[in-house]
This record gives structure tokens, sequence and C-alpha cells, in this order.
């Protein structure tokens, strides 16, 4: 991993965007295994300073380029570090009404935004109306919800950052962390892509609508892959590779995330009967998201895809 201090800080936003569209004329131009430091600002469009600087939902920060790319291309990105900005997060009021039973659930909509303070790798709720929030804390898992490359120039306005797809978008991935190693699908020729949605801490599946939403700093670098496992998204952290499904079904996501790991495991020599195995019993499944869609990860230690 290179080292923090050879980081290249890009200028700031001249403006944030709604999706991933390959239109814009202003990008940053980046050079392959540089590092790269970049600012985003929360779901709800409020910076550092808690100023609401845009009116979308997710805003995304970039885009970014990197020359040559082609479409069938993987592009690695690896997350160097996640800083924040601000010791104030944004969060909903709690699980939503669509996963809880019916004589518990409370609408959201009007809810207040709940605000937590952030001292060191801690968050605390903060609410003037129930005292009672001030038991709960919770830990700094510092991670990136919205990434992925840009829609071919003909096709719209590009996918929506509310939106997640196979090539990425409001994926909401926990694994999106420090040390992670992103293995995104390129869509067209030239491709810019995007990040943004910093979450201090996301509970799983996001049944809350949101995660505990802060602006920060990515500081990462990019390149081509030559020899990528799988042409899908996927990630490679913490000694495991990470496989995602996204659709509207949940058994669908399901399926694609334990296929995507078969086709890999196939690819890289492994016997059928072997891997059927493994995904059966030595592989993990994870629901980063429940909703439209769905996202889902299976995870296979990465040590199984080193060729004997």
């Amino acid at each position: 991993m290179k080292l923090i201090s050879e980081v290249d800080d890009l200028p700031r936003q001249k403006k944030y965007y709604q999706s991933f569209s390959g239109r814009e004329s202003d990008f940053y131009s980046l050079k392959p295994g540089r590092a790269y430091a970049t600012r985003t600002i929360d779901n709800l469009g409020f910076d550092e300073c808690l100023d609401r600087v845009s009116t979308y939902f997710n805003p995304l920060s970039g885009p970014y380029f990197l020359e040559g790319s082609k479409c069938g291309d993987v592009l690695a990105i690896t997350v160097l570090d996640i800083r924040i900005t601000r010791n104030v997060g944004l969060s909903s009021q709690g699980i939503l009404p669509e996963f809880i039973n019916e004589k518990y659930s409370q609408p959201v909509v009007g809810e207040e935004v709940i605000c937590w303070q952030i001292t060191g790798d801690r968050g605390i709720p903060v609410s003037q109306s129930d005292t009672g929030l001030s038991l709960l804390s919770v830990r700094q898992e510092l991670m990136i919800g919205c990434i992925r490359c840009s829609d071919p120039v003909g096709k719209g306005e590009g996918l929506s950052s509310i939106d997640a797809d196979e090539y990425g978008g409001n994926v909401d991935c926990t694994f999106f962390k420090k040390g992670a190693t992103l293995f995104l699908p390129v869509a067209h020729d030239n491709a810019f892509f995007y990040m943004g949605d910093i979450h201090f801490n996301q509970g799983m599946g996001e049944v809350g609508g949101s995660g505990i939403e802060v602006s920060g700093e990515i500081v990462f670098s990019v390149d081509k892959c030559s020899q990528p496992l799988h042409s899908c998204l996927h990630i490679d952290v913490g000694g495991f590779i990470y496989f995602l499904g996204v659709n509207e079904n949940f058994n669908a996501s399901v399926r694609l995330a334990y296929g995507y790991a078969f086709e890999a495991l196939l690819g890289n020599g492994m016997a059928e009967s072997v891997a059927r195995l493994l995904l059966g019993h030595c592989a993990s499944l994870h629901v980063m998201k429940l909703g439209v869609p769905n996202v889902v990860v299976v995870g296979v230690e990465s040590a199984v895809f080193i060729k004997k």
C-alpha cells in the first residue's frame, strides 16, 4: 500500500452530480497508480460546515477519468484511507416500517433527522426530545456508499445516484472501506467514475434507510486490472474476496452473488465439485441492502484463489 504522504489533493468540486453520467465536460484526469485525495459531502448535500451545497440526494464527487479504459475492462480502485471532515453525523429515526411488524412500525416521512456527536471513534445520538438516546454508542466503521463507472453517453442521463445495478452505484456495501481494492467494471470506452456518500457506520441491510451520514475525504489510487478474477463488481479486503449480487428480487441477488463466486473459482482452475462444496460450506453471505434493489455479498477466502 502507498504511503499517505505521497497523495495528490484534487481541487474542490465545482459542482456535485445526481447520476453516473458520461456526458460531463469537467473531470479529473488521473494517472495509473498515483494516490489522490478527494472530498465528498453527505447524502443530503451538507458539507463539512453543515452548509447545504447540493440539493441532490446522494450527491456524487468526480467524475474521475483514467485514460485508455475500455468497455469490458476492470478498474482496480484501492481505498488508501477514509477520513471524516466534521464531528456531526446525520441519520434517519430508525428502522423503516417495511422491515418490522406492523404494530411496531412508525412512519418515516416528516420525522426529524437524528444528529450524532462524533468523538474519536465513537458516535452518540443527540436529541432534545429523547434524552435516552445518549445511552447508545456506535463505533466508527467508515465506508463509501456510492461508486460506479459512468453509463455510455447515449444512455440518457445515466444511473441515478440513489440506484444500483451490476456495475455499482448506491450499493451501500460496508466492505467499501479503508484497505479494500474495488474491482469496478467499465461500462464503455474511456469511462468516468464517481464516488460519494460516506457513512460513519451503517446497520446491516441499511434497514434504517440511511447510514450515519458524514462529509469526508477519500484517499485512493486507480489502475487497470490486467487479470481480474471476474468481470463483475468484486472486492478484495481483509483476506477475503467478496462478490456482489444486485437485483430487485432478493433470491435473484443471492443467486447472482454465488454465481459470480462460482465462475471466479472455476476460472481460477478449481474443479466444479470442489467449488460447489466450498460455496455450500465455507463461504459467507452478507446482506448489504434490503429493498429495491437488494444487494448481497458472498465472501470467499482470498487464499483459495492462489494457483498452486
